[in-house]
């Protein structure tokens, strides 16, 4: 179970390096968005400060409750135009320790469509831009569309996470609830008002509170709640709903079958299909399955969740899109399945595999990956990107000729690190851990924000307006520590200034340290005392998994009914000399009393002294 105290937003944590839904697509040339597999979802809401441009903060820690010794982990989450510095931890007045921020490979604050982009401000605004034929700009100006960015009406801020489908857009509000807008003919749009489009958001009906991520697929749309549970709505021709009705359209949401809980991310895809991922790192599909790309081993369409098939390990993102599959494991390796004829798989095959194949040159290092139309690329731990798959309009960035390549290839003239990559139809875009968007490939439509429509470019170009320090970049700083003592602990962690964002203190969060068990043992020195011989008791007190810590205190001890006294504790060992003991039998009791730290504990032994012979 975790604890989150958040400002302004809530957020996930992540697994491996931060984790997040994703869009996915289901017709050639769509764009996807991935989804990381993030552990933090669950944890009531707190109201904070916020850094300088309305940057929130949050603070998580796991696990919670925790006992006694047991190692705790804090994650502490800035959210801005690329925040850096440090953040430190206090219980109380005590230190607890400090940890640098550390970028995030986090999708959730850029997608890009089939030819419409979306991305969030650091001010958590939505922004837009290119095609508008379905009004999916959001900027109530459908069916105009534009080369440049322009904020979606009613979305200027509150905004934590955004998802850009074929002509439909979603977005998640730091209340918990779900907006879209744009393409509405199968109920998409979620508002029960099918086939009524909209060009301005719309609240979408009947989902639960505490709404975390969106996916948003070709014709159909999921949220998953902060309780792990996914609702989908919208088409359900190939049982992309997974609520087991294939072929039974849905305006309005409906839960997934066996989702009701631990879930951690989730995508949708152009293809008309759907994936998860669970807190135990499954991977999971369901809806179209036409060239293996569900990974089940088959190519029969599912109605509800089936299991990925022949992955390595826990899985830390998955991206379905058009008509494959990609994913990450917790190790960093990068897999794809399905359609591969285009080389979009990248293990150097052009083929359709049922089952999951490892990218050639991926093996570890990689932080998240996004699949497009018939492209994927993915961005490593050390922020660079690399694509594969078709080229025709230079969606793989390399700025060579437009030729497919089945092996990764790198994205050229990206000199700042990478954050977050989205694959769109022919056209892919970037986010820079300086808080920069840059895209490249087809601009036809002008999704390329550049302002120079429909002009392409096989290297990446910036988009207006969204230079350094504006995309939402988040970054977190991660604290171990053993020393929390037992009971309600508050807490607090507190953010210093880079010189561009002010310092900040996140608000306080209660983490509750449970008593840990004990066991006592005693050991009597020497092994057959006499009349004559000197006693001691050497007591060992343990502390129990999962704590870890050597307990201090005090413990009685006594000899039968008579108190011998009362001895202190130090990291868990204790000498206690009883000296001289009578002929007879002598009933030892070590209790060990216990404190707000540690559970009491006793042990018990006998010892017999022998009578001295006669004459002694």
């Amino acid at each position: 179970m975790r604890f989150v105290a958040v400002a302004g937003f809530v957020c996930a944590s992540f697994a491996r390096s931060g984790r997040l839904a994703l869009a996915i697509g289901a017709l050639a040339g769509l764009s996807v968005g991935p989804v990381l597999a993030d552990p933090a979802l669950a944890g009531p809401a707190l109201a904070g400060p916020a850094l300088a441009g309305s940057s929130p903060t949050a603070l998580t820690s796991t696990p919670n409750p925790s006992t006694v010794g047991q190692t705790v982990t804090f994650t502490a989450r800035v959210s801005g135009g690329a925040p850096t510095g440090t953040v430190t931890l206090k219980d109380g007045s005590k230190v607890l320790g400090s940890g640098a921020l550390r970028f995030l490979p986090d999708t959730r604050a850029l997608s890009a469509g089939r030819n419409t982009v979306c991305a969030l401000t650091s001010a958590g605004g939505v922004e837009c831009w290119g095609n508008n034929t379905s009004g999916q700009l959001g900027d109530g100006n459908a069916p105009n569309g534009t080369d440049v960015p322009g904020t979606v009406i009613g979305l200027d801020s509150g905004v934590t996470a955004v998802e850009m489908a074929f002509y439909t857009a979603c977005a998640v509000t730091d209340a918990g609830t779900v907006k879209c807008w744009g393409d509405n003919s199968i109920g998409q749009l979620g508002d029960g008002n099918a086939p009524n489009g909209s060009d301005r958001p719309v609240d979408v009906l009947g989902l639960p509170a505490g709404i975390v991520s969106v996916a948003v697929g070709y014709l159909h749309a999921c949220a998953l709640t902060d309780g792990g549970a996914v609702w989908c709505w919208g088409d359900n021709s190939d049982g992309q709903l997974g609520d087991g009705n294939m072929g039974v359209d849905s305006a309005i949401p409906v839960p997934v079958q066996g989702l009701s809980s631990g879930v951690v991310a989730i995508a949708a895809g152009y293809g008309d299909d759907t994936c998860a991922v669970t807190e135990t790192g499954a991977a999971k599909c369901w809806g179209s399955n036409g060239y293996g790309n569900l990974g089940d081993g088959t190519q029969t369409n599912r109605d509800t969740p089936v299991d990925v098939i022949g992955l390595p390990g826990p899985v830390a993102a998955i991206s379905p899109h058009h008509t494959h599959t990609c994913a990450v494991t917790e190790a960093g390796a990068a897999w794809c399945w399905g359609y591969g004829w285009d080389g979009q798989l990248g293990n150097g095959a052009n083929a359709v595999s049922n089952v999951p194949v490892a990218v050639s040159g991926l093996g570890s290092g990689v932080a998240t990956i996004d699949t497009g139309g018939n492209h994927s690329c993915a961005v490593t731990d050390a922020g660079t990107a690399w694509c594969w798959g078709r080229n025709s309009s230079g969606q793989l960035g390399n700025g060579g000729e437009p030729v497919a390549t089945n092996i990764p290839v790198p994205v050229t003239g990206l000199s700042d690190r990478i954050v977050a990559v989205s694959a769109g139809s022919i056209h892919t875009c970037a986010l820079t851990s300086s808080g920069a968007a840059k895209c490249w490939g087809n601009a036809a439509w002008g999704q390329l924000g550049d302002g120079n429509a429909p002009t392409g470019s096989d290297t990446p170009v910036d988009v207006v307006g969204f230079g350094a320090g504006t995309a939402l970049v988040r970054a977190e700083a991660t604290i171990s520590t053993t020393k929390l003592r037992g009971g309600k602990r508050r807490v607090t962690a507190r953010y210093g200034s880079d010189g561009v964002y002010d310092a900040s203190a996140f608000p306080p969060l209660t983490q509750i340290v449970r008593k840990g068990k004990t066991r006592t043992k005693i050991a009597v020195s020497p092994g057959k005392p006499n009349a004559r011989s000197l006693v001691r008791l050497n007591v060992g007190v343990k502390g129990l998994s999962p704590a870890k810590s050597r307990p201090a205190g005090k413990l009685t001890v006594r000899d039968g009914r008579r108190k011998i006294g009362t001895f202190k504790v130090r990291r868990g060992r204790a000498n206690v000399r009883l000296g001289a003991l009578a002929p007879g039998r002598h009933a030892l009791e070590v209790l060990f009393r216990g404190n707000r730290d540690w559970k009491r504990s006793h042990a018990t032994t006998s010892v017999t002294i022998p009578k001295p012979p006669m004459g002694r």
